[in-house]
């Protein structure tokens, strides 16, 4: 019996990310490699729309992990997770790599807490943080 999802367009991200990581990079991972240890231009406006968009979701993906835990799904909260990754990895490819730290850390020490079975308002906090970092200077770095 497997996850059934309504939402086509959450599929369609799913599969991309999920065959990116296969591959073992995805082409918003190779581009940022492209730019060296520090960026060395700035992202077009197209770069930093697709950047915002996937801002979007990933706080969407945060939001779904936080109700999936919380009733008990563990398996959903994990593949929002998956999905909250994937969109983080487009956010990070469009900031510069000192902005990217603190929420990647965030974002693995929440893998972390899923994985390990931690208590769910402790999980919830951790989402909280990455919700408050990703809407204030994250957002910030975007516009």
């Amino acid at each position: 019996m497997g996850i059934v999802y309504e939402d086509i367009a959450f599929e369609e991200r799913l599969v991309d990310c999920l065959s990116a990581r296969i591959r073992g990079s995805a082409p918003w991972a190779r581009r940022h490699e492209r730019r060296g240890a520090e960026q060395t231009t700035a992202p077009s406006l197209q770069e930093k729309a697709q950047a915002r968009n996937a801002l979007d979701q990933l706080i969407a993906s945060l939001s779904g992990v936080d109700a999936a835990y919380t009733s008990g799904d563990t398996t959903e909260a994990r593949s929002r997770l998956e999905e909250a990754t994937c969109s983080w990895n487009k956010v990070a490819a469009a900031i510069s790599e000192r902005e990217a730290r603190e929420p990647k850390l965030l974002l693995d020490t929440l893998d972390s807490k899923l994985r390990s079975g931690a208590p769910a308002a402790e999980v919830n906090s951790t989402i909280y943080v990455v919700l408050e970092e990703l809407s204030e200077d994250i957002a910030a770095e975007l516009r």
